[in-house]
């Protein structure tokens, strides 16, 4: 695939064992597709910057974080290539056809931003972002935290973007995606949203494990069997491998999905971003595997393409 046209998987990055994480679940996607990863480091613009020695000191920071990153994305590309290669010869060993191993090319990247949510969005347009995959919080070289899940939540909620974000916590525990996990409930903006499952489904070769939500209600049962009817339809045109199992009615949403994924030891969980409040409570996510967030206005734009 030509450099030109590789799309970027982005991955906040400030030197800490988190981006690492974070990275390696990138770097694992990045070389089923042939994407390449971005590691961007992130420096808050004073809001005033009075007199040349505040332009030089501010000059001076990105200079250094460049330098210092340049070195990261040289130090961590000749390691992950090699876990690279001994993941291409164990599927040639396996006769693993349906899976190729692409290269990817690590590339740095400073980004100086005054409006964080506003500023991400003009990246991923200029650089071809694809997705993000990070973890929970971000720190700055002032000390301060990020909370990347509600920076990258204001980013799609202000529907700047539909690029979606993954949420990691630990390194993987497989050597790619196969088995991805999606709560299906009675929302009314699920149909918009499961034509992104379908193509992400396809475009990283995943299997999605489909779990209902219990029908408390005729209202409730009426979405559910709708958007079952309509997942299935969706999900069969694009001949993607999917199973589906109801949730104990009694027994909460969360604790069936976290069960689900136990079970067949599933590699990441898909949820609408604008139902991640109903899913998790607070918004806090508490299960340990990858999250992916997916903004369901997928018919106005689309990245990927």
């Amino acid at each position: 695939m030509s450099e030109d046209l590789k799309k970027v998987i982005l991955v906040p990055w400030d030197f800490s064992e988190n981006s690492e994480k974070a990275l390696a679940h990138a770097y694992q996607l990045a070389q089923m597709v042939g994407d390449n990863v971005m590691l961007v480091h992130l420096i808050k613009r004073p809001r005033f910057l009075i007199g040349n020695g505040a332009k030089s000191k501010l000059h001076a920071l990105e200079q250094e974080a460049h330098e210092k990153l340049r070195g990261e994305a040289e130090r961590l590309s000749k390691q992950l290539a090699a876990k690279r290669e001994e993941l291409r010869i164990s599927l040639e060993e396996e006769a693993y056809q349906s899976r190729q191993v692409y290269e990817v090319t690590i590339l740095p990247y400073v980004l100086t931003y005054r409006n964080l949510s506003k500023d991400l969005a003009k990246f991923y347009s200029q650089m071809g972002v694809n997705l993000v995959v990070a973890t929970a919080t971000y720190q700055l070289e002032n000390k301060k935290s990020i909370n990347l899940v509600e920076a990258l939540r204001k980013v799609e909620s202000e529907r700047l973007t539909t690029v979606p974000f993954i949420l990691v916590k630990e390194f993987p525990t497989h050597r790619y995606y196969t088995d991805v996990v999606l709560p299906l409930d009675s929302s009314k903006n699920f149909k918009e949203s499961i034509r992104w499952v379908a193509f992400l489904s396809s475009y990283y070769h995943c299997n999605v494990n489909i779990i209902k939500a219990p029908a408390l209600n005729a209202s409730m049962k009426q979405g559910i069997t709708s958007n079952t009817y309509f997942t299935k339809k969706v999900l069969d045109a694009s001949n993607v491998v999917y199973g589906i199992k109801n949730a104990d009615r009694n027994s909460d949403f969360l604790s069936e999905i976290e069960k689900f994924v136990k079970e067949i030891d599933a590699d990441m969980v898909l949820v609408m971003a604008d139902r991640i409040n109903r899913i998790f409570p607070r918004g806090e996510i508490t299960i340990d595997v990858p999250v992916m967030l997916i903004n369901p206005l997928a018919k106005r734009k689309q990245y990927f393409y």
